[in-house]
């Protein structure tokens, strides 16, 4: 689904058009992370790189990231670690949402953050065993900011059995 959205908007959409609830930003290191997170957003409209290497593939990335990070997602979620700081292309995307839209950042802190960090972005630490927690506090933030209700498992676990 998400890959037909992104080519859609590659070549029908205006490109100030929300398109996705979340984009992660993240190092090609830091890819088993990513894609957990990923696997754990499948109910929402959400840009993951692998995810779109077809549409990707050619295009103008100079153009299409800034845009995707910066523009068309509801949210950006940082996967800042010490490659994530010291890539260029990761540096671009997180410059694209932080220069365009801070208030969308969700910067996940994992041993390094961004040198041009903006001081009114909050960001939250992580460390092992956290991601269930992590994950549980993102899909509710995009369930708030969707107003989309949080699925039924959800609900029963939180109302007991």
């Amino acid at each position: 689904m998400s890959r037909v959205l992104f080519a859609n908007w590659m070549f029908d959409r205006d490109p100030d058009e929300l398109v996705w609830d979340i984009a992660i930003s993240y190092a090609s290191e830091d890819t088993a992370i990513a894609r957990q997170i990923a696997n754990a957003l499948t109910d929402f409209k959400f840009f993951y790189s692998p995810d779109q290497s077809g549409a990707l593939w050619g295009a103008d990335l100079t153009r299409v990231l800034p845009n995707t990070y910066g523009v068309q997602s509801r949210f950006v979620l940082v996967l800042s670690t010490p490659a994530y700081v010291n890539k260029h292309w990761t540096i671009e995307e997180f410059r694209a949402a932080a220069g365009r839209h801070p208030e969308r950042i969700l910067l996940l802190e994992m041993g390094a953050l961004p040198a041009d960090l903006p001081p009114e972005i909050v960001y939250r630490g992580s460390s092992d065993g956290e991601m269930i927690g992590l994950i549980a506090a993102l899909r509710s933030r995009l369930n708030e900011a969707i107003r989309k209700p949080p699925p039924p498992s959800e609900i029963s676990r939180k109302n007991g059995p």
